[in-house]
């Protein structure tokens, strides 16, 4: 989903390919400039969807991620720190341990299922 990859993420991304994840995900200049183009011109900044709305960042109001956000704050209140700290879920950032169709990008409330 574009409108949720931000800017910073997105330049931040590219500029380190060489350990992306662990990988070494190297690419020629030319193509690196060619996507890093492409996801700064789809990034959420220039989106009117909901998704890129509802996940805003603002660092100046310390909003640097998707977790800080008000709305996924909301949505997750109700689970305790140690499902996010568990070996399941290791982290409140990997959405795929309990949205069955995260890589989707739908997040139906129906398709969750917390480990």
């Amino acid at each position: 989903m574009p409108e949720i990859n931000f800017h910073h993420f997105r330049d931040t991304t590219t500029a380190t390919l060489e350990d992306h994840y662990g990988e070494d995900a190297s690419l020629d200049d030319e193509s690196t400039a060619e996507i890093r183009d492409w996801l700064m011109a789809n990034a959420a900044e220039t989106a009117d969807t909901r998704a890129a709305n509802v996940f805003r960042l603002n660092p100046a109001r310390g909003i640097n991620s998707l977790t800080d956000t008000s709305f996924w704050r909301a949505r997750h209140r109700g689970l305790s720190d140690a499902i996010f700290k568990s070996k399941a879920v290791r982290a409140r950032s990997n959405c795929v341990a309990c949205h069955e169709d995260a890589e989707s990008g739908w997040f139906n409330p129906f398709q969750v299922e917390i480990p």
